[in-house]
């Protein structure tokens, strides 16, 4: 099975869009086919229905970082957005990223050449044609996570906020 993953604080927020990853994957794919749409968040329903799409509510860190280690891709179809922690914490897990070409989403794709953007509802529906029977392989997720790691790693961090702070006070 190859599992899509989107989420949102709040699913029915227009800035996230939701509603057009449901409706790209709908037109992309059977229902009959071994492939899966979860969305965690927050809100309604109010999106069309289709048996290969779970809404799941809300999800706390434990269950969505289960969801997210069970996740081929992770789909972000947000309208704006900085840097979502989502994103770096699918990547961690391995999780190829599939994002909307819109402001601070582009970068994320350094991480991982397989990663995928789109600007219409159109493209998508193509990327999920493209991309729903490629389920990712172990050698895959691995090449993601490590990468995440070396781009995000906590200590790597410290340091950087240490030496930055080190050379503002010596000035």
């Amino acid at each position: 099975a190859t599992v899509f993953v989107t989420a949102a604080a709040n699913i029915d927020d227009p800035v996230k869009d939701i509603g057009l990853a449901v409706a790209s994957f709908i037109e992309a794919v059977e229902e009959t086919e071994d492939v899966w749409l979860l969305v965690a968040g927050s809100g309604t329903t109010r999106h069309p229905g289709h048996a290969r799409v779970r809404f799941l509510g809300g999800l706390g860190e434990q269950e969505m970082s289960a969801l997210l280690s069970r996740a081929d891709y992770l789909l972000v179809t947000s309208l704006a957005e900085n840097q979502p922690l989502l994103i770096s914490e699918a990547q961690s897990h391995g999780v190829c990223i599939i994002v909307r070409d819109s402001t601070g989403l582009s970068e994320q794709t350094l991480i991982d050449p397989h990663a995928l953007r789109f600007t219409t509802g159109e493209e998508l529906a193509g990327l999920f044609q493209k991309v729903k029977n490629t389920p990712l392989t172990e050698k895959r997720r691995r090449a993601v996570s490590r990468s995440a790691w070396r781009r995000f790693n906590p200590q790597m961090i410290a340091q950087q906020y240490l030496e930055l702070y080190s050379d503002q006070l010596a000035q």
